[in-house]
């Protein structure tokens, strides 16, 4: 069957008080525009339409950035009034049109598709998916007659009697033939609200006697939508649930998994443990066999197999050899990278630096702009100086070198292989090879100095 999707993706949001759109409000790091593009994108459709608010450019920059048709609905008129700005957008089309929420994340490629083969087979006019509420308030109710036939959706505020009793809701996944569409242009202004509802239509089609399929193979999870705060953090659990069962059907251990947030594009490899408070963002890579400590956040990087990242450590866009050390409390901001078997200690920072294979800053340093050969020793209070005031400097440090604590490299320098630097130097130039580099005022005692300084002040 030819189908085109239209997303509705104009609502203000008002209920989420927010300043950002409602369907770029962040699910995992997505927005929840996102997850219905996606879904839309694997059903096989021929197109992809979506009806965006004027005053919502970075709307329109994500459905640019995905590559998919869109269209404006000038003004808020509900529902009805979307999906007639964008028939008229796709005047001319022949085949069923799919209406799905920009607002509902949970909603599958599966889903969606059961509803074509449905529709399909049918041959209907209009079909829709319902599904059973244990809480039906606030969804529109589907109300049949005697035989069981759809014949409209009444919204919350206007049941009635029994009505009030009906289990099954709306979804807001339609389908519409070209027999339906025609009738969405006689749906009349709610006069509550001033808006067109598209679940007139229901009723419309009902009594024009159109073969209308209301298919009730929905769950209330998969057809969540979300319209304030409280209902994204809802939905955000309910997908980070999803994804940790996942990963422990895979051998990931997970000690406190409500505590832990892990992002849909995340890679664990089996074997390895995640503590509590932990969060693994972007499309990070865990290795096998690593242990992940409490209050940990890694951003975008990659772990190697058999890695600790220890207490309290940050990591953002960088790359952590197999069997390393990270942390406690350690930082490494983008463009660091390390080889095997390095240690990063306890308030260490590196940025946009290189440390090969064996090497260990274990204490206090920063390290900027910099590249660390192998077996490679930091000591504590170690400072790559790589800034002049205007721009930023590499400081080398060679294969077997030895740098004492408190120590200041003045970039741009390089130090050569098996150099060592004295404890408390700081280095303008290069240093040779196997070469002791001190750079110190020589010490003096003054004696009585302290008898002195106290007479002094009597």
């Amino acid at each position: 069957m030819n189908t085109a999707i239209i997303i509705l993706a104009a609502g203000l949001g008002t209920r989420m008080r927010s300043g950002t759109p409602k369907v770029l409000n962040s699910l995992l790091g997505r927005p929840l525009l996102q997850y219905v593009i996606d879904a839309s994108k694997k059903c096989g459709v021929k197109r992809i339409i979506t009806v965006t608010n004027p005053g919502h450019p970075e709307v329109i920059d994500l459905i640019k950035a995905n590559r998919i048709e869109h269209t404006v609905q000038k003004r808020p008129l509900g529902t009805a009034d979307a999906v007639k700005e964008a028939l008229r957008y796709m005047d001319g089309f022949r085949g069923g049109l799919m209406i799905v929420n920009g607002d509902t994340p949970l909603i599958s490629p599966r889903m969606l598709k059961r509803l074509i083969t449905r529709h399909a087979k049918a041959k209907c006019d209009l079909s829709l998916i319902s599904f059973n509420a244990k809480d039906p308030f606030s969804y529109g109710r589907i109300v049949r007659d005697e035989q069981g036939s759809p014949i409209g959706i009444v919204e919350e505020k206007d049941l009635k009697g029994g009505l009030k009793k009906i289990k099954e809701v709306n979804s807001g996944v339609y389908i519409i033939g070209s027999k339906a569409a025609k009738l969405i242009s006689r749906i009349k202004k709610n006069s509550g609200k001033g808006e067109y509802y598209l679940t007139d239509l229901v009723s419309l089609s009902s009594r024009a006697g159109l073969d209308v399929k209301v298919f009730n193979i929905g769950s209330e999870e998969e057809f969540f939508g979300i319209n304030s705060m409280a209902e994204l953090a809802k939905a955000q659990r309910l997908v980070q649930d999803e994804i940790i069962s996942s990963f422990m059907k895979k051998g990931v251990m997970f000690h406190d998994p409500s505590s832990v947030m892990v992002h849909g594009d995340v890679k664990i490899g089996a074997g390895s443990v995640i503590y509590p408070g932990v969060y693994i963002e972007g499309s990070s890579v865990i290795g096998k066999d690593s242990i992940i400590y409490p209050g940990v956040r890694i951003v975008d990087s990659k772990v190697g197999n058999g890695t600790s990242v220890l207490d309290n450590s940050l990591i953002e866009g960088s790359v952590i050899g197999e069997g390393s050390s990270i942390g406690p409390s350690a930082r490494l901001r983008p463009g660091s990278e390390t080889g095997k078997r390095v240690k990063i200690g306890n308030y260490v920072e590196m940025k946009s630096s290189k440390i090969a294979d064996g090497s260990k800053a274990s204490h206090l340093s920063y390290i900027g702009d910099a590249i660390i050969g192998k077996n490679v020793n930091i000591g504590a209070g170690t400072i790559t100086c790589n800034y002049d005031g205007r721009k930023k400097h590499r400081t080398v440090i060679e294969d077997d070198v030895f740098i004492g604590s408190d120590t200041q490299l003045i970039a741009p320098v390089k130090i050569g292989k098996g150099a060592f630097i004295a404890a408390g130097s700081t280095i303008t130039r290069d240093v040779p090879r196997k070469a002791l580099a001190i750079s110190r005022s020589r010490q003096k005692e003054m004696r009585n100095w302290k008898i002195k300084s106290r007479k002094g002040n009597k």
